[in-house]
Order: structure tokens, then C-alpha cells, then sequence
């Protein structure tokens, strides 16, 4: 769910990581996507992002919630800024919003694409804030 908000808040194009995959199958993921920033759980995946760092070079971002060994504490980085108004992302209904890779069980995980359109058929409000006709998805009754 995270993913999907920011993607669509910021207007960039997530991809979620298995919190169960292995440093080769995240590290495959990460250099295959063309990853350069990670957005993590300090307390559980500190080390782990140390690791991955190490292993994909085009890595350089790496953002931590919470206290971290190995990149910047987004949350401590969070307090250093004044609020300000949002601003709606240049984004139009069919620009890729993420990139979520199979399981691999039958060679190396694959890549699959989601639009922020097919993204927004789970969440018909959030299709209505762009313009997006429900068209049969859900029932408004």
C-alpha cells in the first residue's frame, strides 16, 4: 500500500521487495529495475541494505525509518524541512507506477509493469481524483 502512495504522491515508479527474499534474489531485482534509491526498515534490514549496496553499484540512495549504520534516517531527515503545500506529480493514467517481479520459480523473476491506471482499479477514489471512469469496476451502490 505504501508503494502505491508514493508512486503516485511523487511520481516515481516503485518496486517492492520480498521482505523474504534473499540477498541474490533482492540484488537481481535492484540492478534488473535500475534501482538507485532503497527505502527500508532500519531495525530489521540495517545490514541487509549495507549488503545490497555493496552488490549494485547504480545503488546510491539509501533511506532508512529510523536509526541507521548505512544511509540516511528518513525520519530524522523528515524534521529538517518546512511543510508545504503538495503538488500533484506530472503523472497521466497509463505512466508506469511499478514494477513488481515474479516469483522466478521457473528461471530468473521477471519484471511485470503496472500503470497508474491499473493501480487505481483497486482504489475507484483514487481513479475518480484523475479523471479515470469507473466503467463497470465497481459497483457505486
Amino acid at each position: 500500500m505504501l508503494n502505491r502512495l508514493v508512486t503516485l504522491f511523487a511520481g516515481c515508479v516503485g518496486t517492492p521487495l520480498h521482505p523474504l527474499g534473499s540477498l541474490e534474489d533482492r540484488a537481481y531485482v535492484l540492478k534488473a529495475a535500475g534501482i538507485d534509491t532503497l527505502v527500508f526498515d532500519a531495525s530489521v534490514f540495517d545490514a541487509h541494505a549495507a549488503k545490497l549496496k555493496e552488490l549494485v553499484p547504480a545503488l546510491q540512495h539509501l533511506l532508512a525509518f529510523g536509526p541507521t549504520e548505512c544511509g540516511e534516517d528518513y525520519l530524522a531527515l523528515a524534521t529538517t524541512f518546512e511543510p508545504k503545500p503538495l503538488v500533484a506529480p506530472d503523472v497521466l493514467p497509463d505512466d508506469v507506477s511499478s514494477v513488481n517481479f515474479t516469483g522466478g520459480t521457473t528461471g530468473k523473476p521477471k519484471g511485470v509493469m503496472s500503470t497508474h491506471r491499473g493501480n487505481g482499479l483497486y482504489d475507484p477514489d483514487t481513479n475518480d481524483g484523475m479523471g479515470i471512469p469507473r466503467r463497470g469496476m465497481h459497483s457505486d451502490g
